[in-house]
């Protein structure tokens, strides 16, 4: 019930909560908070960068029509449980590789929260529920080669190197 409450609300559903984060759908208000994100060179060196601000919202209304109201998944902010601050992204996208839509689990990590686990602890968390809740079966992590952080990262969850892809230096684990 609190799912269909929502959905006819508009209202985010929280999808968990790991020890030190809440996890839950994106809405139009986190837009100044992921700006500010993505405002960090690093965050953009391996992701592609917010749209203009009209055509970021536009995408993330639809974005949480068709993917949350038609898969049940899709990519999620993660909060500092203490604090309230919008500190990453996470969540299960859908990725064409060999020609074939797969689950790619993605992830961002504001620089003050990385290295210190949060990446691994949340992406745990999703990976326990695509597999307990959503029964998704395979999963793959694409990463840029140069990329160190998050290769070590999908490694640490148990990722395998797959293949590389030819056109943008991405590692399919």
């Amino acid at each position: 019930f609190n799912m269909v409450y929502s959905r006819q609300k508009g209202l985010p559903i929280e999808i968990m909560q790991t020890e030190r984060t809440i996890i839950r759908e994106i809405c139009v208000n986190d837009l100044e908070d992921l700006y500010r994100m993505y405002d960090d060179e690093l965050i953009c060196k391996f992701l592609e960068p917010l749209y203009e601000y009209e055509e970021e919202k536009l995408f993330t209304e639809k974005y949480i029509e068709n993917m949350y109201g038609l898969y049940g998944y899709g990519l999620w902010v993660v909060f500092d449980k203490k604090t309230g601050e919008l500190m990453g992204r996470v969540g299960i996208e859908i990725r064409t590789i060999d020609g074939e839509d797969k689950n790619e689990i993605g992830y961002s990590i504001k620089r003050e929260y990385r290295n210190k686990g949060y990446a691994f602890e949340t992406c745990q968390a999703v990976l326990k529920y695509a597999q307990d809740v959503l029964e998704i079966e395979e999963m793959f992590c694409v990463t840029h080669k140069n990329n160190l952080i998050s290769r070590h990262v999908s490694e640490k969850l148990g990722f395998e190197f797959y293949g590389e892809s030819q056109v943008d230096n991405e590692k399919f684990i």
